[in-house]
């Protein structure tokens, strides 16, 4: 017979700690970002869903619109992240540096650089409008008129880098990672549900693009909880951003040229089809 004793004491011992509970913990850890290492894998974490999604969207954008209709995509997009990334300058480069620096004087920092975003913006889509006929030339007429219509959109594009820049200054690391996620993932869902109601053309899927920004609403409604921004007295301010923005202007125009001249040249002077084909190629890479 066993010996109760040492049955009861079978039963009493402690048990380790659960593999599952173990990797559960740390990835939750991981989740709330609450730590320096934390936050680095969490934005790495972010980084590879986003690229995920983006190659996922293309796929799903080649297979319903075709080259021809994936070309037309590229082009009614193109106008707005080029000029828009072309005329922030120095912008989110100057945001990050004096939130970081003058943390007393947010408020007024914020409501400077949303002011200014919002003038770089306008410029973005008055060029844009009148160059965009002329550099999509061997597109059709109703996509340049509507590449015109997207232009604006330019402003949006450019806040987005403005509010992430503010609130990762701020310390929100967690919520500039939702944001960054939620736009690739609202663009998938969209076409999605585009594609399954047979509603898929050039100008919808372009539109589902648009959805993207409506992170940016949360955004800013976190950064006037945070730093309520002032739009009185800005004059300062604005000279300030604007000062740091016009020294960090040559590395961000020389990063946005590298990052679109592929797109702008290959819009400029290919027909549709070839487009969309190199489209397709350059996201599969």
């Amino acid at each position: 017979m066993n010996d109760p004793a040492s049955a009861s004491a079978t039963v009493a011992a402690p048990q380790g700690p659960r593999p599952g509970g173990v990797l559960a913990g740390a990835l939750a850890g991981v989740l709330r970002g609450r730590n320096g290492t934390a936050a680095a894998l969490q934005a790495f974490a972010v980084r590879l869903a986003v690229l995920g999604l983006n190659v996922a969207t293309g796929v799903l954008a080649a297979r319903w619109l075709g080259a021809a209709g994936r070309g037309d995509l590229a082009a009614l997009r193109a106008g707005a992240t080029t000029f828009a990334f072309l005329l922030a300058l120095g912008l989110p480069s100057a945001v990050v540096y004096t939130f970081r620096r003058y943390p007393a004087h947010r408020g007024r920092l914020l409501g400077a650089a949303l002011a200014l975003a919002a003038a770089l913006g306008a410029v973005a889509v008055v060029l844009g409008a009148a160059l965009v006929p002329v550099w999509l030339d061997d597109f059709a007429p109703d996509v340049r008129r509507a590449a015109q219509w997207m232009m604006l959109t330019a402003p949006l594009v450019l806040l987005m880098p403005v509010c992430t820049g503010a609130l990762e200054a701020s310390g929100a690391y967690t919520a500039t990672s939702r944001a960054r996620l939620a736009q690739p993932l609202l663009t998938l869902l969209v076409l999605v549900g585009l594609g399954a109601a047979g509603a898929m053309t050039p100008l919808n899927a372009a539109l589902a693009y648009v959805a993207a920004s409506l992170p940016l609403v949360w955004m800013l409604a976190a950064l006037w909880r945070r730093h309520p921004p002032q739009f009185r007295g800005i004059a300062r301010p604005a000279r300030l951003i604007g000062r740091y923005a016009v020294r960090s202007a040559g590395i961000n125009l020389t990063s946005s040229l590298a990052s679109q001249a592929d797109q702008v040249l290959v819009v400029g002077i290919m027909e549709p089809a070839l487009v969309g084909a190199y489209g397709i190629g350059a996201q599969l890479r």
